[in-house]
C-alpha cells in the first residue's frame, strides 16, 4: 500500500503584515537611491573611482555611517518636497557642488572642503575660485553615467517615483533627526563610537580618506562653534584692555635675536626609577639649567598634538579654552591672529618659522601666514639628511644659524624638530649609543635606548645653537623646550613597568604633561629664574626679557603669569588654588582675538598678516644654461649616453625637480648649487623650443614653488 503524503500548505500572512510588507517594498528606493548618491559623491571628493571602491572596501565601519548621515539627509528632503524626484534633485545638486569643490580643493591645495571654509572664514569667497579646475573628460564621463543611472531610477522603475504623504513625512523627520542627533550630539545612540571612528585631527585630507567626507565633516563640525562669551561686548573689552598694567621695561635699542626651538618629545629619561643608563643623554641641557632661567612647563598634551604646544607658545592662548578634542591650527586659525611673530614684525624682525616636516601638516603653512610670519622654511626645502626616520636635527640647527646669517637685522625664529619624533622602535636608528640596564623587559631597554638616542641628538642641538652664537655674539635669547612627553610602549608601558606612573597617585598630573625649559642668552646679565608655568605664558615671559614691546593681551598675560603661573584642566582649580573668575579676562581676551573683533588690535595699525609671505627661500631663478643651444644629434655633454644639462640660478633646493616640455627630468642638486638634468633623446634629438621650468613639489604633489620660465633652442 502507498503512503499517503499530506499537502503542505504555507502559513497563512495577515493581510495587516501583508500591507506592511508591500507598503516597505514601495518604498525600496528610500534606502536605494543613497547608495547611488554616496558613490557618485566619494567619486567626486576623491577624484577617482578606484579610491572610492579601496575605501568602500577597505573601510566598511565609515562607508556604512557615511551612508546613515546621506540616508538622514534623502529624508529630510523627502519630507520637505514630498516626491522621491525632487528629493533626490534637490540632494544630487548640493552634493554634486560640494563635491566639486571638495575633489577639487584636495588636488590642488592637498585639503578637502573644511566646514570652518563656509561657516568660519573671512575668505569664504575664495571657495568657488576652486571650481575652476574641475574639468577633466573623466569626471565628465562618470557625471554623465551618474544623470543616466539616476534617470532610467526615476522615469522607468514606478516605486523611485512616489509622492509622500503627511503621516510619512513626519516619519521621516523623526528618523532623519534620530540619525542626525546620534551622528553629530551621540545621542540617543553613539553612532561615532559605535562604529570606532577615529578623528585623524592633524591630518585632514587623511582624516577624510579614512573616514569619508560626511563623517569628517560631522566630526569636525562639532568643534567648530565656540560660544559667545555672554559678558563679551565693546565696552567690556575696552574697559579690560584700560586697566591692563602695561610694562615699562622697554629698550628700543637692542634687539636680540629671539630663537623658539620646539623640541620634538624632549624629556628627561633618567628620571625613570628601575633602569639605568650608562651615559647621560642629556649633558648640555643638564649644564645649562643649572646656570641659566629653566624649569618645567605644563604641556596641554601627552605623546602628540605638538600643534596645540606652538599654539600656546606663539599666542599665548590657551588649550584649556577651547573644545576638549579641538587643533586651532585645523580649526580656528583661518585669520590674522597676532604672535609673537607678528608683534617682533612690528618692531623690524625678520620672522621666519623652520620645520622639518611637510609644509601641509597641521595646516602649518596657512597658521604661519596668519601669525604674521614672514617665511616658512618647511620639509621641502631642507637637505633631505635623515636620521633614523625623519630629518636630522642637524639640519634644523644649519638653517637656523644660516637664517640669522642672511639676515641683515635681528631675526625672531620659531623651529620644531621631528628626529625624535615616534616610533622608538630597536631599528630607528642604525646605531644607540647609550646603553640601558635594569629589571625591566628587553621591549623597555630597547625603547629607552632608541628614545636616548634622539633625546641625545636634541641635547648636542642645543649645544651646537649655543656654542654659535657665543662664538658670533651677536645678542641672541634662545629659547629650548620639549613641547610633550614621548610614548614609551603602549597603554604607556614604559611608564608604568619602571613604576613612573603609579595608580590613584597625585603627583600625576605633572609626571604625565611636565617638560623641561630652558632660556639662554649671550648679552644679559647674569640671572636665573627657576620657571614653573604654562606654555601660554611662555611668550609673555620672553618679552620681558627681552624688553621688547607687547600688546595689551600679552601685558595681561605677563601679569597674570605672576599670579597663576600654571593653568591646569579645570577640575584642577582647587589644588593650584584657582578660581575660576579670576581666569574669565583670559578667555574673553582670547574669545576676543579668535574669534571675536579682535578689539585688543584696535591701536595697532600694521596688519597681522605679511604681504611678503614666502614658503622657501624665496623665488627660485634660472639665470643660465649650459650648454645655451643643442645641435640635433649632438648634444653638447654626453655621460653615458645621455645628454646632460646644467642650471645654474638661485634658491634651488635637493628636492627641486626641473621640467622640460611640462614633463619631470631625472634633477640633482650639485655642490655648486647647481642642477644636473639628464635630458631625454626624444628632446635633444629633436629641432625647436624646449621650454624649461623648475619646481619643488610636496609628498601631496603640489607645487609649493616654482622658478621662471625660459626657452632653450635645439637647432
Amino acid at each position: 500500500m502507498l503512503p499517503v503524503f499530506k499537502r503542505m500548505t504555507l502559513p497563512t500572512i495577515h493581510p495587516k503584515v501583508l500591507i506592511v510588507i508591500k507598503y516597505l517594498f514601495a518604498r525600496i528606493h528610500l534606502f536605494v537611491l543613497p547608495w547611488v548618491l554616496l558613490a557618485y559623491f566619494e567619486y567626486l571628493v576623491r577624484d577617482s573611482i578606484s579610491a572610492m571602491l579601496t575605501w568602500s572596501w577597505e573601510q566598511p565601519m565609515p562607508l556604512w555611517l557615511n551612508y546613515f548621515i546621506i540616508l538622514a539627509l534623502f529624508f529630510l528632503f523627502a519630507s520637505i518636497f514630498g516626491r522621491t524626484w525632487l528629493a533626490y534633485l534637490a540632494l544630487s545638486s548640493i552634493l554634486t557642488i560640494v563635491g566639486f569643490i571638495s575633489g577639487v580643493k584636495l588636488k590642488i591645495l592637498g585639503i578637502p572642503l573644511m566646514p570652518w571654509d563656509v561657516l568660519l572664514s573671512k575668505e569664504t569667497e575664495q571657495v568657488s575660485t576652486y571650481l575652476s579646475g574641475i574639468w577633466s573628460w573623466t569626471l565628465l564621463g562618470w557625471t554623465l553615467l551618474f544623470i543616466v543611472i539616476s534617470f532610467a531610477l526615476l522615469r522607468f522603475v514606478p516605486r523611485f517615483n512616489v509622492k509622500f504623504k503627511w503621516p510619512e513625512k513626519i516619519i521621516f523627520i523623526v528618523i532623519a533627526g534620530f540619525i542626525g542627533c546620534s551622528v553629530f550630539v551621540e545621542k540617543p545612540f553613539d553612532l561615532k563610537n559605535n562604529f570606532n571612528i577615529f578623528n585623524v585631527t592633524w591630518d585632514q585630507a587623511a582624516n577624510y580618506k579614512l573616514n569619508g567626507f560626511w563623517v569628517s565633516t560631522a566630526l569636525n563640525l562639532k568643534l567648530a562653534f565656540v560660544p559667545r562669551p555672554a559678558d563679551y561686548n565693546a565696552d567690556n573689552m575696552n574697559a579690560m584692555i584700560q586697566n591692563v598694567p602695561r610694562r615699562t621695561n622697554i629698550d628700543p635699542n637692542v634687539k636680540p635675536n629671539i630663537i623658539v626651538v620646539l623640541s620634538e618629545s624632549l624629556w628627561d629619561p633618567t628620571l625613570l626609577p628601575k633602569v639605568t643608563f650608562d651615559k647621560d643623554p642629556l649633558p648640555n641641557l643638564r649644564e645649562l639649567m643649572k646656570n641659566y632661567s629653566s624649569g618645567w612647563m605644563l604641556s596641554p598634551q601627552f605623546g602628540g598634538g605638538t600643534a596645540n604646544v606652538e599654539f600656546e607658545v606663539l599666542t599665548g592662548n590657551s588649550m584649556r579654552f577651547t573644545p576638549p578634542g579641538s587643533t586651532p591650527y585645523i580649526q580656528y586659525v583661518n585669520h590674522g591672529v597676532d604672535s609673537l611673530a607678528s608683534i617682533m614684525a612690528r618692531q623690524g624682525y625678520a620672522t621666519t618659522a623652520i620645520s622639518p616636516f611637510f609644509n601641509w601638516f597641521y595646516n602649518s603653512k596657512n597658521v604661519y601666514k596668519n601669525f604674521g610670519f614672514s617665511q616658512f622654511i618647511s620639509l621641502e626645502f631642507f637637505e633631505q639628511n635623515f636620521k633614523g626616520y625623519e630629518i636630522a636635527d642637524t639640519e634644523v640647527t644649519k638653517n637656523i644659524i644660516a637664517q640669522t646669517t642672511r639676515s641683515p637685522g635681528p631675526d625672531f625664529i620659531f623651529a620644531n624638530t621631528m628626529e625624535n619624533h615616534q616610533p622608538y622602535d630597536a631599528k630607528k636608528f642604525s646605531n644607540n649609543p647609550i646603553k640601558v640596564s635594569g629589571d625591566v623587559s628587553a621591549d623597555t631597554k630597547a625603547t629607552l635606548e632608541s628614545y636616548a638616542t634622539g633625546a641625545q641628538d636634541a641635547d648636542l642641538m642645543l649645544k651646537s645653537l649655543v656654542d654659535h652664537y657665543t662664538e658670533t655674539k651677536e645678542p641672541t635669547i634662545l629659547v629650548f623646550f620639549g613641547d610633550h612627553k614621548p610614548v614609551l610602549g603602549s597603554n604607556y608601558g614604559v611608564y608604568t613597568e619602571t613604576g613612573y606612573f603609579k595608580p590613584n597617585e597625585s603627583g600625576r598630573l605633572k609626571k604625565m604633561y611636565d617638560v623641561p625649559v630652558v632660556v639662554w642668552d649671550n648679552y644679559l646679565p647674569k640671572h636665573k629664574d627657576d620657571l614653573s608655568l604654562s606654555p601660554a605664558f611662555l611668550g609673555p615671559y620672553v618679552l620681558n626679557l627681552a624688553q621688547k614691546e607687547g600688546t595689551a593681551y600679552t601685558d595681561y598675560l605677563y601679569a597674570l603669569s605672576q599670579k597663576v603661573p600654571i593653568i591646569p584642566p579645570s577640575f584642577y582649580y582647587d589644588g593650584f588654588n584657582i578660581k575660576a573668575d579670576d581666569l574669565k579676562p583670559y578667555q574673553l581676551f582670547q574669545y576676543d582675538m579668535m574669534f571675536g573683533k579682535q578689539y585688543v588690535m584696535s591701536q595697532i595699525k600694521n596688519p597681522i598678516v605679511s604681504p611678503n609671505f614666502k614658503l622657501g627661500f624665496g623665488k627660485m631663478v634660472i639665470e643660465s644654461e649650459s650648454p645655451a643651444q643643442f645641435s640635433v644629434g649632438v648634444p653638447f655633454q654626453i655621460e653615458n649616453d645621455q645628454a646632460v644639462l646644467m642650471l645654474s640660478g638661485q634658491n634651488f633646493v635637493e628636492k627641486s625637480i626641473v621640467y622640460l616640455n611640462g614633463k619631470a627630468m631625472e634633477t640633482q642638486l650639485t655642490g655648486n648649487g647647481k642642477l644636473r638634468v639628464v635630458v631625454p633623446k626624444d628632446v635633444y634629438q629633436k629641432a625647436g623650443k624646449v621650454t624649461i621650468e623648475v619646481k619643488v613639489l610636496d609628498s601631496q604633489n603640489i607645487v609649493v614653488a616654482d622658478s621662471n620660465l625660459v626657452n632653450l633652442e635645439v637647432k
